[in-house]
């Protein structure tokens, strides 16, 4: 894969893992670079060679910026560079995209103006090498902050990771996709990439026990191979286009995730946009999202928190009007708006 590069930009973006790999961040970094190119803005972004499974990327689809890719290896779910040396370009804005060794070398080698970072959880939200993590966070990630970044966060959980280490730290939040409206009188569907951290087979549990008479989609790639207890009422599609998941939104009445952690929570969002009504386990992102959308309607929210998953819940069947439905739809507009994100990082 030919890689041409020039020696100064206006924007480098720094992300562990880009396209063909789906994601929040990796859209997130896409939606915000494609409209600073039609701000007329030169954009690079800089990942990983790899995908999320550590094999190679072999083609970039065609965008408005350029991509350029550093060669990489994957060390228990860890993206580390394996090129060392070699000049990388400069630029007047450097926009790192999480908080790990991949985005923090490349950081100490590109000479910038200005320097921002959206956290993204970093890679501190998963337990595995906890030590190896804390020991980071307190070095290299202190270290990084030395050089008098502007935060820019897309969750509360961000906000209270990095507030330990600068007072620089603002609310960016983030944009998502424009879903039609729809009221639909039956159905329930989750959908997004599975992780160990949707904790999917909770989300079953929650179903079962709750909409006996109701048929239950999932949909979303597997890429770790989470095994997955399709039982009665259960079905699920594996990965869909963004036309089928338009379908499946208009389609469903419900929207139900049972994830124990969610730096973004683009299907959340995506779900009260197209008017399902959410059920969800009360996590600090999804409480920050409900908190958002009750500051903009003057305290309604159609969202629905269970903590448990093994009892039957009553006010899931609460009744939601056409009118409250559409309140809430209309505020995850404005709120969620990536122009809006865009306008944040311009000022």
């Amino acid at each position: 894969m030919p890689q041409k590069i020039q020696n100064q930009y206006d924007i480098i973006h720094i992300v562990r893992i880009f396209h063909p790999n789906i994601g929040g961040m990796e859209n997130l970094v896409h939606e915000i670079a494609d409209r600073q190119v039609n701000l007329g803005k030169k954009v690079l972004v800089i990942t990983s060679d790899l995908k999320r499974d550590g094999e190679k990327v072999v083609t970039d689809l065609k965008r408005n910026y350029e991509i350029f890719r550093v060669k990489s290896f994957l060390f228990k779910g860890i993206f580390l560079p394996t090129e060392l040396f070699g000049k990388l370009p400069e630029c007047k804005l450097l926009h790192c995209h999480g908080m790990d060794p991949l985005v923090d070398f490349l950081t100490f080698k590109i000479k910038f103006d200005e320097l921002v970072i959206s956290p993204h959880g970093g890679f501190f939200h998963t337990l595995n090498m906890l030590l190896f993590k804390k020991i980071y966070f307190y070095s290299i990630s202190k270290l990084i902050a030395r050089m008098n970044p502007k935060y820019m966060c897309i969750s509360q959980n961000d906000i209270e990771l990095v507030s330990k280490l600068s007072d620089n730290v603002h609310f960016m939040g983030c944009g998502s996709s424009d879903v039609k409206f729809s009221l639909a009188k039956s159905g329930v569907v989750t959908f997004g990439r599975i992780s160990p951290n949707k904790c999917i087979n909770d989300a079953i549990d929650v179903f079962r026990n709750n909409f006996p008479q109701e048929n239950l989609i999932i949909a979303g790639p597997n890429p770790e191979g989470i095994k997955i207890n399709i039982v009665q009422n259960v079905e699920y599609l594996g990965p869909v286009s963004s036309a089928e998941l338009e379908d499946l939104i208009e389609k469903s009445k419900y929207f139900i995730s049972m994830s124990s952690y969610e730096g973004l929570g683009m299907a959340l969002i995506e779900a009260i946009k197209g008017g399902l009504i959410p059920v969800v386990r009360e996590i600090d992102s999804y409480v920050h999202i409900d908190q958002l959308i009750r500051e903009k309607t003057g305290g309604e929210s159609t969202i629905i928190f269970v903590n448990s998953i093994d009892d039957a819940n009553d006010e899931i069947h609460k009744v939601y009007s056409e009118k409250q439905l559409k309140l809430c739809a209309e505020a995850a507009n404005e709120i969620w708006c990536w122009d809006r994100v865009v306008e944040k990082l311009n000022t």
